[in-house]
């Protein structure tokens, strides 16, 4: 067993909706266009693109990715 951890950033615009301390709501849209690893190795560029590709997310197809709060 091999385990891989990876660590970056993306692009994200959102909002939190909070009612009396709780959170009760809210979106974050995530601009897959823009993975970075943060790292500039053959390796991190690899895995950009195949984050990015048809075989995971798709970006071509699907450029933007959308996280709902629905409560809490």
């Amino acid at each position: 067993l091999m385990k891989i951890s990876s660590q970056g950033t993306v692009n994200t615009q959102g909002n939190v909706v909070v009612d009396n301390n709780a959170v009760i709501g809210g979106e974050f849209t995530f601009n897959l266009s823009t993975i970075d690893e943060n790292v500039d190795t053959d390796y991190t560029k690899m895995l950009e693109n195949h984050f990015q590709d048809s075989t995971m997310f798709n970006v071509m197809v699907f450029p933007t990715a959308t996280f709902t709060i629905t409560g809490s």
